[in-house]
Order: structure tokens, then sequence, then C-alpha cells
């Protein structure tokens, strides 16, 4: 897996929603009792990002499909930087974790279904 340096527009990351995930695990013992397992120290980030219909141009449209092109889907990762981190501007190692799903008229891009970008661990 290689790692692209480009990003997204900055109205797209912007707009992004983070979510954050931890993965705990609940195991139950033979005495009735639970033991929780936590397998990363930090929490791991998803950001939902969803374009609305524009009349405008394409450009956030058109900068989306060229990097899920380069990107090849969810093969590779790159930069995104995250704007509602307390810290400011934060750069995350992301890759797509849902298909692009467009529709459009005759050419012109209408709508980008809500995509998720996954944080990717080094």
């Amino acid at each position: 897996m290689s790692h692209f340096t480009t990003r997204l527009t900055q109205k797209i990351e912007i707009g992004a929603v983070r979510r954050i995930m931890f993965d705990t695990e609940i195991i139950k013992t033979d005495g009735g009792n639970e033991v929780r397992n936590s397998r990363w120290a930090t929490s791991l980030r998803s950001y939902d990002i969803a374009l609305p219909p524009c009349t405008r141009d394409n450009v956030d449209y058109l900068a989306l499909i060229q990097m899920y092109n380069a990107t090849l889907g969810g093969l590779h990762s790159f930069d995104f930087v995250d704007w509602t981190d307390q810290t400011g501007n934060t750069v995350v190692n992301v890759r797509f974790d849902t298909p692009l799903q467009i529709t459009g008229i005759a050419g012109h891009l209408d709508h980008i279904d809500t995509i998720t970008l996954q944080e990717v661990r080094v």
C-alpha cells in the first residue's frame, strides 16, 4: 500500500463529520465475570463526507472523483486535514472505506452519496 501526500479540497475537509471509535472486546469468563480488552491505546477516527446537490462549478466533485481514482478506491491512503480537532490542523492518514456512488443528469454531476474515510494506522 502506498501513500499519496495530495489532499482533498478544503471545502470537503471542513464539511466532514468526524466519528471516534474504540475497539473494546468484552469477554465473559467461566466464573460469569466480564473482562474488557482494548486493542488500541488511542481512538480510531473516521470521517463522513456528504456533498450536497450543487449547481455551481464541479470543482469539489471532480477533486473527490480524481482522488478516488488515484487511490484506487480504498487501496492507497492519502492525507486529510481534521479541522474539527482542538489542536488545529491535524493531518490524518486516511483511505476510502465506502464506494463512491454518483448520480447526475446528462454529464452534469448532481450528487455524491455520503462516503466514509477511515483512518489508517501505520
